[in-house]
Order: C-alpha cells, then structure tokens, then sequence
C-alpha cells in the first residue's frame, strides 16, 4: 500500500507539473462501478481503472461514467463530483444507455463525450487542449433511433487558445449520419468563450437560455454528406447580449433567435460569400424569433431575412422572423450601420425594416425578389436597392430627415402601384439611377400629397439622378386634396377627379366634405383617417341606397348621416376602427345586409335617427368600441328571421366594448314573430363588455339575456334611472358557457333604478329552467366554480314572470345576489333555488323587499322540482346555499332548506315571512352526503334582531343547527321567530351560543316563539 501511496504521490507531483505545461503524463482511465454506496467521485471503491484496480482518479485521468453493477434498478445514475479543484481530466466520458446527472464540484478537462442523455449541473471549465483539431464537448449516440438530450445547467469556460468546437453526430455502424436522431443540446448557464469562437459541428438542435457574448460563430459544419433539408431550431438561439461577426454557415440550414434585442447594434449579419459547397435544399435561414431585432450590417452571403410563421417558399439564405408571434404585427429589422455593406440577402415575410445608421453610410441589397409586407422606413444615410430588386408586398416606405432611397438600373417597377405609399421629407432625396423607372399610387412629400403625374430629376427637389417615378391612380379612385372648398362634387378638390369607386381621406387638417346635391355611387369604397390631431367628417346629406359599399372609418375620422338622410346598406361593410366614429344625426340607417363593426371607435345615434339592422343570426354588430344611442334614436332588427344574435364582444383579449342607450333611446328586437338573444361577451376571454341603460331608454332584448358566455369572459350589465328592458322566451342567464375554474367566466348585473321585467314563454319539460339563471355551471364538468354570476340591487325592480324558475349558483356555478334596495319579485309559481347539484347559491337581504310567489329551496331541491332543465348535472356533487336577511322583508310561499344539499340561513335584522318553513336534513341519494340546516341569529348590541314569521307549520330535523349570536346584548328576551304549528324541536346539543355573554345565553321556545335573552334565572324550555 505504500507503493500505491508513492505512485499517488508522484503522480500528483508530475501531473501538477504537466498542468503547468499542458502536457500530459501517465494518464490512467477509470470506470464508474457505482459500488462504493455514495456515488462520490472519491470513494475508490465507486472506480475501477484500467488495470482493474479499485482506485479514484487523479489528475489527467480519464473518466467513464455508466450505470455501475451498484447502480443495478435505477432508471438515473446521479454521480457528485466531489475532487478537490485541483483535480483536472483529461477526458470525461458518459456512456451506457441509462441518463446520466452530474453535480458537485467544477470539471476541469480537455473534453466531455456524452453518449446518452446527459445532465451537468456542475461548472465545466475547457483549459488545455491535446491538439489543434481538439473537440470540447462531443454529444452523440450510437442508438440512432433515439432522440438524446443533453443539458448543461452550469457555467462553462474557455481558457484555451483555441474555437469551442461542439460535436453532436449520432452515428451508425457505417458512420453515416441520421437527421431524425439529431440531438437537443440545451445550455442553461453561462457561456464564456474567452474571446474565442463559437465552433459548433452539429446535427442536433442546440438551444441557449443564457447570454451568449462571442466574437463569431466560425464555422458551423454538419457532418456527413446527406441533404438534411429545412429544419426548424437546428441551432436555436434562445438569449440577449449575442455579438455575431460572422456566421460561416457550412451546410447548417438555420439559426433561431427567440428573444427581442438579442444582438448589440455592431453585429455583422452573413453567411461567408463562397457557399457553393455550403447550400442545403437552397435555404439557409436566420430565424427572428423576438419581435426587434438591432444588428448593424447585413452581408453577402445570406440571402433571406423571412417573417411568416410558414416555411419560405423561395431558395435561398434567408433571416425568418415571426412563427412565434401570438398576432400579426409585423416583426421589425433595424440595421444601425456602421460601414457600407451589400448583400443578396432577400427580406421575407411578416417584416418591417428600419434603417438607421450611425453615419452616412451606405447598405445594398441586390437582385432579389424581396417579399417583406411591413412598412421601410429609411432614418438616415443610404439604403439602395439594385438589379432585379422588388418589393411587391411594402405598401408603405418612409423617407426621413437627410436620408436617401436610391434604386440603381432596377429592370421593373419594385413596387405594386396599385396600393403604394412612398412618404419623403423636404429634406430627404429619392435617386433614380439613369433608366431606373418606379411607380406608386402616393406620394407625400413635406407632409403633402403630390397629384396624380409623372416626376423626373428637377420637378421636385426630392428627385435625383436620371430616372423618373410615376404616380399613378386606378379610374374612379381619388385622395381628397381640398385644395378649392369642401364640396365633395368639386373635381379641384380630388387628385385624380370626383371620384366614382374610391375616396379616400387622409390628409392633414381639419376638413368636413358635404356630399350636398351630389350622387354617391352605390358601391363607394371611402377610406377615412386623418394623419394629426384635428378631425375629418364626411356628411351624407342626401338619401342614397348603398349596395357593395366598404366604409372604412379611422382615426380622427367622422361619417355623419344628416337628418334629412335615409341611407341604406346592402351587402355592405362599415368598419369603424380606433378613434373613428360613425354619427346618426337623423333619419333612417339600414342594413340589409351586414353590420357595423367597431374596432376601437365609436357609434353615436342620436336626434330621433334610427339604427336598422336586417342581417340573420349569428352577426356581431358590436365590438370593440364606444357605441351610444340617445336623444329619441332606435336600434331596431328588421330581419324576417328568428333567432338573431346580437353580440357585443369585444375584438380581442384586452380590449372593451361599451354599449350605452340613454335619453329615450329604443332598442326593439321583436318585429312580429321575431325572437333575437342578447349575448354580452360571448367566449372572448381577457375581454369586457359594459352594457348600460338609463334615463328612460327602453330595450325589448327579446329572447334571451345572456352576461358573460365562456372562459374568461367578463360582462357587466347596468341599469338605472326609469330604464326598462324587456327579455322574453329563454330569460337571463348571467355567467355560463365556462369550464376552467382557473378563468372562469363572470357576469354581473347592476341596478340602480329602472326595471328588468323577464316573461319567459318557454312552456315545455325543461321550462322551469328560463327565468333568471345567477352562476350557470350546468355544462361544466369542473371541481370548482368554472362561471360566477353576480346581481347588485340597490334600486329599481326585477321581476320573474310567467314561465322559469330562479336558480343561483347551479353546477360548476357561483352565484350571489346582493339586495340593499329595491325590489325583487318572482310572480311565477316557479321555485326560487340557492345551491344546485354543485352550486353555491348566496341571497342577501339588506334592504328593500323579496318577494316569491312560489317555493324558496336554499340548498339543493328535490329531483323534478326544476323538471328536466339541468340535465348534465354532476351526480356526485351536492348545492350549497345560504339565505341572509339583515334588513327589508322578505316574503316567500313556502321556505326550504337543505333538501338535497346544504342550506342555511342568517337572520340579523329585516322580517322574513313564510307559509310553512322546512329546517330539513338529508343524506344525498347519489354522494350519501349528509346534509343538516343551520339557522343563525344575530343580535345587534341594543337586542336588534330579524324576525321569521311562519303562518302554518315549522318543521324541524331532529340535527338541525341553532346558533344564536349575542354580540354584546346583555338584555332581556326578545323574540326570533313565530309558528302557527311546530313540528319537532330544537335539542339542546345542537345549540350553540355566541358573543360576550355567551355563556349567559339563553332561550325559550314555547308555543311557536322563540325567544332569546342573557338573562340570570330563567330556565330553558323546549318543547
């Protein structure tokens, strides 16, 4: 042993001395043998070397770690190097086919092989290498029908004078190479190169979640001589901070940066300019993941910058950008030059580009059929495109400040005049090259649109060089110039004539177009907006029947329908979109076909003018938006057909949509036979609806009230002053149609005044089911409440009528109504349920009156009672619900609880008057849930109580809870509650005082009363 001892310590000494030098000396092997019990590094017994000795390794050593024979049933060999940091290795090797974890102490190596899946959480440090072709980290599999993954959770660094070279090639027994084994390579930790280069020879998809600062990716080489082809995430960027000189793309197809920002603005963007050996399926892809992106050059080499969620359709290189994106905004491409480059690089897709350079330099792209769809904007210096370049898709290219656009010896017209915007500055240049002809359908220069021409170098001293660019328009379509007055029917005012297909209206300043003794044509296209802060208004001030027609209306822009104005719209679209708005001043809109759709602006109706819409079911016609409806005007369906739908959901997640009816505003859905439903926020999730009626606006919202409908969905309906609504057929159902518990859907129903009248004429098995409906969890099959319904009542009266029970909290539902005023009435013989088959129901009673023609069920009701309404309900679940009464009346035929479910009731204050009053217990036929009431009272500090008058018979279960909360009343007996008859009785174990003088507490109940008091001396009686 002693020998042993001495080779140790030699060993130690001489490879001390080989660190220093970088040359290694007698180097051993070991093998991981799992046996020593603790998988530590230095316990030899987990090792065996070479030679098969039992002996822990030492410096320049190599390792091999592999599920030992005393690792035998685990499905992880987790292994804890625990060496001192001294230690270094000249090999790591993890191999075998069970996945490999390895912590503890940094690794020193020359390299890490990882032949099955493998997780490091140990630091890695790369410092000596054994020669120039030296590999770092070589991940790669024998097995090629299976997909490794390799995980290195650590920081990892370069001390060498040499490329990080990484090697990922799972192999055959031939050595060919299989694309459908790649690796996934994941590097979680920080990565520091030590100024060297980034030298990846992969077949694998390698992602970054950390920062990765180098100086270039080199060469990134895949092995073997077989086309891969396009694959998504080959290498897959994932970090911020990168700096890129260059990317010597040798047969690697594309690269993936997902965060925004992910370069510095001095990165050089390219493949090398050599590629003939390099192509893959003719597709080298940079795929922009993250929205913005700031680099400095693009160069040769690379040929496409692509923004679309699919695969590009053309060969060539190219940057992609977008598949990762939630909406369709642009991605957006600034390139803060900071030296002349050219490239073929060809801008793809979804993408907006931004030059901004740091000086006045100069970046070219060149003979490519460029299919980027998001807006040019040129900051500064030059940006030149040459030879075949076109830009087909770019409807919008501005010029700014000093900057230039040239296009040099260009053999087409890049753009598609047919919707083209070029926006030049005073002080900016367009060049042409001598013969270069380009064309667009607008042209602003200044701020100031130029008409309908031909312009060459010396018209207008925005034009250089010695081409010319034409400005052109279709027949019938026009931009208002307002050069003369503000007739529509003055060809002066139009840059290409009184149009007779198209006007559009986005100039600057303030302008409002009479069409006054004008003929419109029935299929106008009218596009409105207004580039600044005042407001352009198109009035329509004759009749006119518009058939075809597209109104797009947008920012800062009003369409106003005068008063001595019938318009009609068939088979016709008004589209109003943020900060537009569309104003009924009078007379009569129709539309026979289609709807107006808010997106963001607003629709006013107001001065007696009507609002008709004709369209079938299932329109929307209100998103987001403002929409009002006031001083006498009407919203009316004139449709022959039943069952509309009228929506008001929001566009998207987010957003709002406000409707108002106010000021004698009438909204009439039930022309003759028809029926429409109401659907506040139907399935937007993340969105709001606010629906209001006030100061005597009448809505006959027929068929159905539906508040928030899906997940996620938010509706709030508000009532007040002498407002009415009227809904017939199916009721209201406030929060339904959700099914996560997590995002549930919410409605709510406010009123302050005016009336909600509900006369359902459902009249089949499942009618008791239409009436008011509070928390709607009946589809949900969820355990929790997937839908949460609210009503606040502090004025105004809603009454049940006719046909439909009123069932809060039902299913996955939730569902409390709060009363402080007003008043509540239920004049069907229909039952009243709180807490349905899963639901919680809550009724608070603070003020005002309740009345129920018909039975009063607070937790649960027997099978049948609501017919066959709710027939998905859960079995296996009971309702819940609790009746509060702490001020008002409260009147109700018959009052049960705990039927089928859990009940009870608070008494603090108010009168609760009942024929025949149930204090039940039940075990559920489907759960065996044993379900027993509680009625509560409590006692202000001066005895102040509610009072429950029962006119014939109060029956009672021999478990029924009785608890009677004291406060701090000291006083004599005052009484609780009055029967005509009484059956059973309250027993003493299950009565429970509370509050300061509990244990003084007493009660009498005798003849029907009960009584409660803290009085010494009196006995208490049951009978």
């Amino acid at each position: 042993m002693s020998n042993t001892r001495k080779i140790g310590s030699v060993l130690l000494y001489t490879g001390l001395l080989a660190c220093a030098l970088h040359v290694p000396v007698l180097a051993d092997s070991h093998t991981w043998t799992g046996l020593g019990g603790d998988h530590l590094w230095s316990n030899p017994q987990n090792w065996v070397n070479a030679a098969g000795e039992v002996l822990a390794p030492e410096n320049f050593d190599s390792v091999t770690i592999q599920k030992g024979s005393g690792d035998e049933g685990v499905d992880l060999v987790a292994v804890t190097n625990d060496l001192p940091s001294s230690v270094r290795f000249w090999g790591v090797t993890v191999a075998g086919e069970t996945p490999v974890l390895v912590s503890g102490n940094t690794i020193k190596a020359n390299s890490l092989t990882c032949k099955t899946s493998t997780t490091v959480d140990a630091d890695l440090i790369f410092d000596y290498v054994k020669d120039s072709s030296a590999y770092h980290i070589f991940c790669c599999s024998a097995d090629t029908t299976l997909v490794r993954e390799y995980v290195f959770n650590g920081t990892i660094a370069l001390r060498a004078d040499c490329d990080f070279l990484l090697t990922a090639a799972p192999t055959t027994t031939d050595g060919t190479t299989h694309d459908g084994s790649r690796a996934k390579i994941y590097f979680k930790g920080p990565l520091d190169l030590g100024g060297q280069a980034f030298n990846p020879s992969c077949v694998a998809d390698i992602y970054f979640d950390t920062p990765l600062i180098v100086p270039s990716i080199a060469k990134s080489v895949l092995k073997g001589g077989s086309d891969l082809g396009w694959r998504k995430k080959s290498l897959h960027f994932r970090c911020s901070g990168n700096h890129m000189d260059a990317m010597e793309n040798y047969r690697l197809d594309s690269f993936h940066i997902e965060t925004e920002n992910a370069f510095d603005d001095t990165t050089t963007l390219g493949f090398p300019t050599d590629n003939s050996n390099n192509w893959v399926d003719g597709n080298q892809v940079v795929f922009l993941g993250g929205r913005d992106q700031t680099i400095g050059q693009l160069v040769s080499g690379i040929n496409c910058v692509y923004a679309d969620p699919a695969r590009p359709a053309a060969t060539g290189f190219c940057v992609y950008s977008g598949a990762t994106k939630t909406d369709d905004a642009a991605s957006t491409l600034t390139l803060k030059a900071c030296r002349d480059a050219s490239c073929y690089i060809q801008l793809m897709g979804n993408l907006s580009l931004v030059y901004d350079p740091v000086g006045d330099f100069t970046q070219t792209f060149s003979n490519r059929a460029h299919t980027l769809s998001g807006p040019i904007v040129v900051k500064g210096g030059t940006l030149r495109f040459s030879g075949a370049s076109t830009l087909k898709n770019v409807t919008s290219v501005k010029v700014q400040g000093s900057s230039r656009l040239a296009f040099d010896g260009c053999a087409e017209n890049p753009f598609t005049a047919a919707n083209m915007t070029l926006e030049i500055d005073e002080t900016a240049r367009l060049e042409l090259s001598e013969g270069s002809e380009i064309s667009v359908r607008n042209l602003i220069i200044g701020g100031e649109r130029v008409k309908v021409a031909e312009y060459t170098s010396g018209t207008l001293p925005q034009i250089v060089g010695g081409g010319k660019i034409v400005v052109t328009s279709e027949s019938g379509v026009s931009y208002w110039m307002g050069t003369k007055n503000n007739a529509w029917g003055e060809a002066e005012n139009w840059d290409n004539g009184v149009p007779s297909k198209s006007a559009f209206f986005d100039r600057p300043g303030a302008w409002r177009v009479d069409t006054t003794g004008v003929s419109l044509p029935s299929a106008l296209s009218l596009d409105m907006t207004n580039p600044s802060a005042d407001t352009t208004t198109v009035v329509v001030a004759e009749s006119v029947a518009f058939n075809g027609a597209k109104f797009s209306l947008g920012r800062n822009s009003v369409l106003e329908i005068a008063d001595t104005a019938n318009v009609t719209f068939s088979n016709s679209k008004v589209e109003i979109a943020e900060d537009g708005s569309a104003v009924l001043a009078g007379g009569t809109t129709t539309f026979e076909t289609g709807t107006p759709t808010l997106k963001g602006g607003s629709l006013c109706a107001t001065g007696a003018s009507t609002l008709v819409l004709a369209a079938t079911g299932g329109t929307t016609p209100f998103a987001t938006g403002y929409t009002y409806f006031g001083g006498d005007s009407e919203l009316r369906n004139a449709s022959t057909k039943n069952y509309n739908l009228w929506y008001f959901t929001p566009n998207a997640a987010g957003e709002i949509c406000r409707v108002e009816f106010a000021d004698r505003a009438y909204f009439n859905g039930r022309p003759g036979n028809v029926v429409d439903s109401f659907v506040l926020n139907n399935g937007r999730s993340g969105a709001q609806t606010f629906f209001t009626m006030r100061d005597h606006a009448h809505g006959e919202l027929c068929l159905a009230l539906q508040i928030a409908k899906g997940n996620g969905t938010y509706a709030e309906m508000a009532m007040a002053d002498s407002a009415y609504a009227h809904v017939l057929y199916y009721g209201v159902n406030i929060a339904t149609g959700g099914t996560d518990v997590n995002n549930p859907a919410k409605g709510v129903l406010k009123m302050t005044g005016g009336a909600l009248d509900v006369q359902s004429q459902k009249a089949d098995a499942a009618s008791s089911r239409y009436g008011i409906v509070v928390g709607d969890g009946s589809g949900a099959e969820a355990d929790g409440y997937a839908n949460v319904g609210e009503v606040q009542l502090t004025g105004g009266v809603i009454t049940n009528r006719l046909n439909g029970a009123v069932t809060i909290g039902v299913g996955s539902g939730k569902g409390l109504v709060r009363q402080t005023g007003g008043e509540f009435q239920s004049r069907n013989y229909y039952p009243i349920v709180l807490g349905l088959r899963g639901g919680f129901g809550c009724y608070e009673l603070e003020g005002g009156t309740f009345f129920a023609n018909g039975d009063v069920y607070v937790g649960g009701c027997p099978t049948g009672t609501v017919g066959s309404a709710y027939v998905n309900l859960p079995a296996d679940k009971v309702g819940q619900g609790t009746l509060s009464v702490s001020g008002g009346v409260f009147t109700a035929r018959n009052l049960y609880v705990s039927q089928e479910g859990q009940g009870s009731m608070v008494v603090g204050g108010g009168s609760i008057s009942v024929n025949n009053l149930t204090l039940g217990s039940s075990t559920d036929s489907a759960t065996g849930h044993s379900c027993v009431s509680s009625l509560t009272f409590s006692l202000g500090d001066d005895g102040a109580h509610g009072l429950i008058s029962v006119k014939n018979t109060l029956t009672l279960a021999d478990n029924v809870q009785l608890v009677v909360d004291f406060g701090d009343y000291k006083g004599k007996f005052v009484k609780l509650l009055t029967a005509n008859a009484v059956t059973g009785g309250f027993v003493p174990e299950n009565i429970t005082f509370r509050g300061t003088y509990k244990d003084r507490g007493q009660i009498l109940f005798r003849e029907g009363v009960l009584w409660a008091g803290v009085q010494q001396g009196l006995a208490i009686s049951f009978r």
